[in-house]
């Protein structure tokens, strides 16, 4: 038995949870179902392996006498917790290790193969059933479905539009991204994780219209979205950091958006710098190295003429960050976060070594 068969028997998925909390594990769950975990490396008593986040990160799985240790090279994981980017590869390993259990060849799991088999046997006799279903009855349940599911409504509109030349209503989806984030007088903790739901059905709702190819909605409706977030911190006890998630998942929506649809580096370079500079999550910071390539030489000049004067309010010198600041309202308190990292995103940009500072 390999290290990594060793690390999916210490590990499961409630093991996971605990280690990472809700929010990392649910997170980490969605990198691991949508694919974001490279190929696992085996060595003598670890693994490797990097998980396609807003940047790659590589993540390392220990098996020694005191348990399980980690690592992820990603900004949430210095503090040494188990972030979403060590559960996604943790997952891929436990998952491996109970697709090798069915197959006979490791852990007994007769349980779940009689249930995977189920499950495949109900699904095959649904497809053949609604394949053969007449053009109207199909149409007639879609239609009443579409009733009870706004998210499949607004795909099929999407779509209908776009058949006619029209594109999505702005308008309509900032209405229910505003909806989406309401907190109401204030979100408890108990409410917290049923609020965080909502808003990732209004998150996958808006990727969505990314794979209809309005890709230039999704960026400035993320942008929205993200603003939107921000407001909410104020308003609910957000003790198991849904709020980063969102963060994170908005951003990396962005990020795909822009790449898809490739803005004007000027006026996206400005709209970046707005964000790092106000947004107190943290997804849009450290912003100019995910989004060098987009912006290249041009937009990260545009970016670093947006970002300076306000590193000068902070640090008239120009050349380090002090220690004794203290920052008194919102904005300059997220200014100064973003700004204590700016010139090392720069600095990290392969398109952009003539903006190193000495």
């Amino acid at each position: 038995m390999d290290i990594a068969e060793e690390l999916g028997e210490a590990l499961d998925e409630q093991l996971i949870e605990d280690l990472a909390g809700s929010a990392a594990f649910f997170r980490g769950l969605a990198y691991f179902r949508d694919g974001r975990v490279g190929p696992v490396a085996s060595h003598s008593d670890r693994v490797r392996a990097t998980v396609r986040g807003t940047l790659p990160y590589v993540v390392e799985l220990r098996l020694g006498d005191d348990g399980v240790g980690w690592s992820c090279s990603c900004p949430a994981a210095e503090d040494g917790s188990f972030c979403k980017h060590c559960t996604a590869v943790a997952l891929s390993l436990v998952r491996a290790g109970d697709a090798l259990g069915a197959s006979g060849t490791g852990r007994s799991n007769t349980a779940g193969r009689r249930s995977r088999s189920s499950a495949d046997a109900d699904a095959e006799l649904l497809a053949e059933f609604v394949r053969g279903l007449e053009t109207g009855r199909l149409a007639d349940t879609v239609l009443e479905q579409c009733g009870r599911d706004w998210r499949l409504r607004e795909r099929l509109l999407t779509e209908a539009r776009a058949v006619h030349g029209v594109g999505p209503d702005l308008r309509e989806w900032r209405r229910r991204i505003r909806s989406a984030f309401s907190t109401g007088d204030f979100v408890s903790y108990y409410e917290a994780a049923d609020w965080a739901a909502g808003v990732n059905d209004m998150i996958e709702a808006v990727a969505d219209l990314g794979k209809a190819g309005h890709h230039d909605a999704v960026a400035e409706l993320a942008e929205y979205a993200h603003q939107r977030a921000d407001r909410a911190m104020e308003r609910m006890d957000d003790s198991d950091g849904w709020l980063s998630g969102i963060s994170d998942q908005l951003s990396e929506l962005h990020l795909q958006a822009c790449r898809a649809d490739r803005p004007d580096p000027i006026a996206l370079a400005k709209r970046l710098a707005k964000l790092e500079l106000t947004s107190e999550l943290d997804g849009f910071h450290r912003c100019a190295a995910a989004y060098a390539e987009i912006l290249g030489t041009d937009g990260l000049a545009a970016f670093r003429r947006a970002i300076e004067p306000e590193w000068r309010k902070l640090d008239p010198c120009g050349w380090r960050w002090h220690a004794n600041a203290k920052p008194t309202t919102r904005e300059t308190r997220s200014s100064s976060t973003s700004l204590r990292y700016w010139r090392s995103s720069i600095a990290r940009s392969p398109s952009s070594t003539r903006w190193r500072w000495s």
